[in-house]
């Protein structure tokens, strides 16, 4: 991937927007990124260590089939649409708020979602059954 090309996407503020560009696989991604936009290209995965500070990924439309296991900590919406992940992360960060999940494969839903988790957008997947969903608030 030619560097200007980043450069180019990187603002800032610490987002990055690499959508539509055809990757295949993502650059190594500066550790002060917040916002990741990857949207639109043909990734076939995340990769494994994404930087601690994100709150924000969008990675929709793309060829992924799982995400990585260990999510960033700080992690508040997460937009992976019309991919083909059949199965969420069992460890899915607590600061999650946002899950956005429409067009993949998902068969069920993990037993324990984000604790800060207040929308939850699953259309068009393959669940069997959904979580009766009970929270104290």
């Amino acid at each position: 991937m030619d560097s200007a090309i980043i450069i180019r996407n990187w603002t800032e503020d610490s987002q990055l927007n690499l959508s539509q560009m055809e990757l295949k696989s993502l650059p190594e991604l500066p550790e002060e990124l917040a916002i990741l936009g990857c949207s639109g290209n043909a990734l076939e995965h995340l990769p494994e260590r994404l930087p601690r500070g994100l709150t924000y990924i969008n990675c929709s439309n793309n060829h992924l089939a799982e995400l990585p296991q260990n999510l960033p900590p700080e992690l508040v919406i997460l937009v992976c649409m019309n991919n083909n992940i059949r199965v969420l992360p069992a460890n899915l960060p607590d600061s999650i708020s946002d899950i956005y999940f429409t067009g993949n494969l998902l068969t069920h839903l993990p037993s324990r979602l984000p604790t800060q988790l207040m929308l939850l957008h699953v259309a068009n997947n393959n669940l069997s059954a959904l979580l009766c969903i009970v929270t104290g608030k």
